[in-house]
Order: C-alpha cells, then sequence, then structure tokens
C-alpha cells in the first residue's frame, strides 16, 4: 500500500516538473529566415520564400508599386517607410501593412506598395 501511494506521489511530482518546464520555456517562437542569407540591413526592405532571401529592394514610396515577378511569403521592413505586402502583381487584391521595423509571414504575395 505504502508503495501504490509512493508511485502516485511520485508520478504527479514527474508531471508538475514536465508542466514546469513548458510554462517556463513559453512559447515557441516562429523561426526567422535562415541566417546564411546576407543580412537585411537598414533602409531595406527583404523578401523571403519558404526561409530563403529573393531580392532587397528599397522601400516603395506611397502611391507606388513594386512588381517582385515571384510569390513570397515573409516580409522584412527595415524602411522608415510602411510598406503593403499585395497578393495581386500590380498592388491590387489582399494586402498586408508591414509598418517600419516589423517583419511579417504573409499569404504568398506578389508585388509591394508604399503606404498610405
Amino acid at each position: 500500500m505504502g508503495s501504490t501511494r509512493h508511485r502516485v506521489t511520485r508520478a504527479t511530482m514527474v508531471g508538475a516538473i514536465a508542466t514546469g518546464i513548458l510554462v517556463a520555456a513559453g512559447p515557441v517562437a516562429q523561426a526567422a529566415p535562415v541566417l546564411k542569407d546576407p543580412p537585411c540591413n537598414r533602409g531595406e526592405v527583404c523578401l523571403y520564400r519558404s526561409n530563403q532571401l529573393l531580392t532587397k529592394i528599397p522601400p516603395v514610396r506611397p502611391g507606388e508599386c513594386k512588381s517582385v515577378n515571384r510569390s513570397y511569403d515573409y516580409i522584412r521592413n527595415l524602411s522608415d517607410v510602411s510598406q503593403r505586402a499585395w497578393s495581386g502583381n500590380y498592388c491590387e487584391g489582399a494586402s498586408t501593412l508591414v509598418i517600419p521595423g516589423q517583419s511579417t509571414y504573409v499569404n504568398f504575395k506578389w508585388s509591394v506598395g508604399g503606404w498610405p
């Protein structure tokens, strides 16, 4: 009888420790693009597909559009100009706002436009 109580206590302790480790670790962060790619520097807008750098472009000014001729799924905006990631080739369709200093995953976009 004493050994059963010991096993329950031990199992409870192991579960509590495992839970504590998971809570202490916090949420799992999303992986950033592969570090072997050239860095995205201040003043640049960098576009990635499947964690591979596709291109670096200067920020697109408000009212202008830049078609990249390839779809991308991650944008890093290190410029001082808010950018919009557009689903269409000519800044049409669905878009995602990417403010200066922000990086975000997007659902396969084809062009970048300046905002507002």
